[in-house]
């Protein structure tokens, strides 16, 4: 669905879009850039999947998430 897209815009909290292939997505997408209105990835992993992420809402100079934390994030997300 997102291939040769120019952009993904993220508006739901389905578990089918928490756990995305990230090197996928950059790979099938035209530009990899994520709009995400929920706020379900870390600005971080983006950044370190090559991927220009907008998270709607949250303040752009976040602190840059490290293993343990995002991990705990992670496995609370999938839980809900």
């Amino acid at each position: 669905a997102v291939e040769r897209a120019d952009g993904l815009i993220v508006v739901t909290e389905w578990k089918a879009y928490r756990s995305l292939n990230f090197r996928a997505l950059r790979t099938a997408m035209k530009s990899p850039v994520v709009f995400d209105g929920r706020n379900l990835y870390e600005p971080a992993i983006m950044s370190e999947q090559g991927i220009t992420y907008f998270g709607i809402g949250r303040n752009q100079s976040v602190v840059p998430v490290q293993g343990a934390i995002y991990e705990e994030r992670h496995a609370q997300l999938q839980r809900h």
